[in-house]
């Protein structure tokens, strides 16, 4: 009885572990706070959600520090081979850092690759304080080239990204900022490409995964405090084209780079096609993506609904990592859209992305007509919500 009792109770501990760790791991999958989609060439954007939203930027501070930095090498004032003082202040910065010692000096170069790969707060404030000779100071500057670069609702007050009252930006912005460099500083954005670096024996690999995950990504900067989750700035080239994505607030790093690569690979379908093309090559990518016992069970449990639907319109809503994210999604657009969803069907289709990964995509069908769906997504964009519109032929083909 004692060793039934024993095998019992293990057994319970087995599956209330389990469930706390399905709960765990849905609880921290899937939020996004904001992401921002642009043509890098011309600074088009492809897509938004809550861009214009105020957030804390973290350490893509560090992207707005290295861009004065860029400005002050091409206009002299710094030199790559410079020997830059470490002063107490800065040597006494909260981790992340690269530990170091009041007194003794840094290279420029050093101190760009350490910020980019490292993220390392002590190195931004040795910045800071050679160019402006306070921290203070220095966030005075960061904030005026900001407001110079279009940068309307951005603010900085440190050169990190630690926690400080009033500081903040938006995915929009940051956006602008990444442009900038990659048009003002072609010659040093090169150094955001850096997969690591040695200082004083040490290797440091750059907490940028994407550099290694996505063909063609060549940067730019990651950041995490509590206040604002894990966001990360991504760019990638491919012939010729380039796509700068941003996604804010994601709940864990793995999630982070799972969106970003699913932007990247939504910008440069868009910009691969013309305006007539982009939404078939979009589903027809999903298409391809999927099983074809996963595209057999679509087809079966929406037959009905669209032969009574066929010359209808749809839109999509959003693509989430998770199914209550994606009915969320679709009860905020209803709420939004009281006298154009009412009558309409919904549908949350899983799909596998290249990566392995499942999204849910939530989708209203039935829309009678292109002006009424292209008024539909004007209203949710406005009100910080993506949607895409979905043609009668694309999507009878899309699940037939």
């Amino acid at each position: 009885m004692k060793s039934l009792h024993k095998k019992f109770f293990k057994m319970h501990c087995i599956i209330i572990t389990f469930i706390m760790m399905l709960f765990t791991t849905t609880k921290s999958y899937g939020y996004t706070e904001a992401t921002i989609i642009i043509n890098g060439n011309t600074g088009e954007v492809l897509h938004s959600y809550n861009a214009t939203k105020k957030i804390y930027p973290a350490s893509l501070t560090k992207i707005m520090t290295l861009y004065i930095t860029f400005e002050a090498l091409k206009n002299g004032l710094l030199k790559l081979d410079q020997q830059l003082l470490i002063s107490k202040n800065a040597a006494s910065q909260p981790p992340t850092k690269l530990w170091l010692k009041e007194g003794e000096t840094i290279s420029v170069e050093e101190a760009i690759n350490a910020l980019i790969i490292k993220s390392s707060n002590d190195v931004a404030v040795v910045f800071a304080e050679n160019i402006s000779q306070t921290e203070s100071k220095f966030a005075e500057l960061m904030t005026k080239t900001a407001k110079g670069l279009g940068m309307k609702n951005t603010q900085f007050k440190d050169a990190s990204g630690l926690t400080a009252e009033n500081q903040s930006t938006t995915a929009e912005d940051l956006a602008m900022l990444s442009m900038a460099i990659l048009q003002h500083f072609p010659e040093y954005y090169k150094y955001f490409s850096n997969k690591s670096f040695s200082y004083k024996g040490k290797t440091y690999y750059n907490y940028n995964r994407i550099l290694t995950k996505y063909e063609g990504a060549d940067g730019i900067k990651t950041g995490y405090i509590d206040e604002s989750g894990f966001n990360l700035v991504a760019s990638a080239l491919k012939n010729g084209k380039r796509v700068i994505a941003i996604v804010i607030g994601s709940k864990s790093q793995y999630t982070r780079d799972e969106e970003m690569k699913d932007l990247l690979d939504y910008g440069f379908v868009r910009l691969n096609d013309s305006t007539e093309k982009t939404e078939y090559a979009l589903w027809k990518s999903i298409k391809d993506e999927r099983s074809d016992t996963y595209f057999a069970d679509i087809t079966n449990q929406t037959n009905k609904a669209n032969n009574t639907d066929k010359a209808t319109w749809g839109i999509q809503v959003g693509a989430y990592n998770t199914q209550d994210f994606a009915k969320n999604a679709l009860k905020n657009a209803q709420t939004e859209l009281k006298n154009i969803t009412s009558d309409l069907k919904t549908s949350i289709e899983p799909t596998k992305t290249k990566s392995n990964t499942t999204v849910y995509r939530s989708r209203f069908y039935g829309i009678q007509n292109r002006s009424t769906a292209e008024k539909a997504c004007s209203e949710l964009q406005q009100s910080g919500m993506d949607c895409m519109i979905i043609r009668p032929d694309l999507l009878t083909t899309s699940i037939n």
